[in-house]
C-alpha cells in the first residue's frame, strides 16, 4: 500500500522538523463558514502518524459547518503545507488542510468548506472556457489544480525557484507539470523573484535571462512566456515598461533563443493556451 509509506514518510518529516526547530505545539488551522481563522492545537506529544490518516475530530457547529445534531466532523491535516510559525509565543508548526463530514465507511470531503468550494470552482472555470491561474497559489493549492483541471493552466507571473528560493516561484516538478498540462510560465520582473536574494532591489535583463532559459531546458519551449507583472511591483527596474521590451528579447537572442522560440515567448504561446481554454 503506497500511501501508508508515503503518510509515514510525511510523519517522520514532521518529527524531525518538531526536533530540530524545538517544536512545543502543533496548530491545525481551518476557515470557518464567515472564512475567519480557526485552530486545533495540541501539544507536540500528542502528534501521531495516525492522524493523517484519521484526522482530528471537532464540533462543526462551532465553525457553523453544521447544526447541532449534525456536529460531528473531521479535520485532515496536509503534511505538505506544514512551516513553522513566527508569530507564535511559543515554537508552534502549524499546517492546514482539510475538513469532513463523518459518513459510514468513510469519511467525505465539505462541500462547503473553502478548499473545496476552490476545486469546484477549477472545475466550473474549466466547463465555462477561463484559464486557471496559480501564480498566487501555495504548493499545495499548484497541486491541487495540476491534479484536476482538464485544461492547461497557467502561472502568469512566476519564476524558477532553483534560481531564486521565493515560495512564489516554481519548483522543477512544478515546471514540468505545467507544460504537461499545455500550459506557460510566465517571467516575473520582480526582483526578489529574480535574484538569490529574496531582497534583492535590482531587476537586471541578466537575470531574466537565466530563469528563461532554465524554464526552456526543464518544461521545454511550449511553456516560456512574459509575464512581467508591471503593475505589481517595484525596485530598480531594467525594464520598467513594454518600450523597453526590446532588450529582454535581444539579450535572448545573444543567449541563443531562434526566432520562433521567441515568437513564443513573446505571445504565441499565451495565445495558444488561451485558445485552449476559451
Amino acid at each position: 500500500m503506497p500511501w501508508k509509506g508515503a503518510k509515514a514518510m510525511k510523519s517522520e518529516a514532521i518529527r524531525k522538523i518538531c526536533e530540530e526547530k524545538q517544536i512545543r505545539m502543533i496548530d491545525f488551522k481551518m476557515t470557518d463558514i464567515d472564512g475567519r481563522w480557526r485552530h486545533i492545537t495540541i501539544p507536540v506529544e500528542r502528534f501521531e502518524e495516525s492522524v493523517f490518516t484519521y484526522g482530528i475530530g471537532f464540533d462543526g457547529s462551532n465553525y457553523g459547518y453544521a447544526p447541532i445534531e449534525k456536529s460531528d466532523m473531521v479535520f485532515l491535516p496536509d503534511a505538505d503545507t506544514a512551516y513553522v510559525d513566527p508569530f507564535a509565543s511559543v515554537p508552534t508548526l502549524t499546517m492546514c488542510g482539510n475538513v469532513c463530514t463523518i459518513g459510514k465507511g468513510e469519511n467525505k470531503p465539505f462541500d462547503q468548506y473553502p478548499k473545496n468550494v476552490s476545486l469546484q470552482a477549477v472545475e466550473y472555470m474549466n466547463e465555462l472556457g477561463m484559464l486557471v491561474d496559480v501564480s498566487h497559489l501555495s504548493d499545495g493549492g499548484f497541486w491541487d489544480v495540476a491534479r484536476i483541471s482538464r485544461r492547461p493552466f497557467a502561472a502568469t507571473h512566476s519564476n524558477c525557484r532553483a534560481i531564486a528560493p521565493h515560495p512564489r516561484n516554481l519548483t522543477d516538478e512544478m515546471i514540468r507539470a505545467l507544460a504537461a498540462s499545455g500550459g506557460v510560465a510566465g517571467l516575473n520582473f520582480y526582483p526578489p523573484f529574480l535574484s538569490p536574494d529574496t531582497d534583492a532591489r535590482r531587476s537586471r535583463v541578466e537575470d531574466m535571462c537565466r530563469h528563461v532559459l532554465h524554464l526552456l531546458d526543464v518544461g521545454g519551449e511550449d511553456c516560456i512566456a512574459l509575464g512581467s507583472d508591471f503593475d505589481g511591483i517595484h525596485g530598480e527596474l531594467e525594464i520598467g515598461s513594454p518600450e523597453d521590451m526590446h532588450l529582454l528579447l535581444d539579450a535572448l537572442a545573444r543567449a541563443g533563443l531562434s526566432a520562433r522560440q521567441l515568437e513564443k515567448f513573446a505571445y504565441g504561446n499565451v495565445l495558444r493556451v488561451l485558445g485552449d481554454c476559451l
